[in-house]
């Protein structure tokens, strides 16, 4: 079993299988025989990015589903920040990314789920 492999179960036994900002179900891929991509494979973020000073340490640590791990990128997690703000996030990333790419009603491109989460806001 690989360091990273080892860390990623070290990290869920500690917090459970779920992505640290948005709450989804998360599998090891390895373990599952899935590949790295899929959407349910944990990957593990640094909630300080080693770019801003983050270190290895299971405390700078936690479990994140790939799009949340790929929005939050090597930006820190605002303290306070709930669940709810990285949902709204990742399908706020989503929306502006097709209103970007010119797509004429980027509302229709949104699941039931997003424009819930749209029209709930973070209050």
């Amino acid at each position: 079993m690989s360091s990273m492999h080892k860390r990623r179960h070290t990290l869920a036994l500690n917090d459970g299988w779920a992505c640290a900002y948005c709450g989804r179900a998360l599998v090891c891929a390895h373990c599952e025989g899935k590949p790295e991509t899929d959407i349910n494979a944990a990957t593990v973020d640094h909630k300080v990015a080693r770019a801003q000073g983050g270190t290895d340490a299971l405390d700078n640590l936690v479990l994140a589903c790939g799009p949340c791990n790929r929005l939050k990128g090597a930006h820190a997690v605002p303290e306070g920040a709930t669940q709810a703000h990285i949902r709204y996030a990742r399908v706020w990333a989503k929306l502006t990314s097709l209103v970007s790419q010119g797509v004429r009603d980027p509302m229709s491109k949104m699941t039931p789920r997003e424009k819930k989460i749209l029209k709930k806001g973070v209050a």
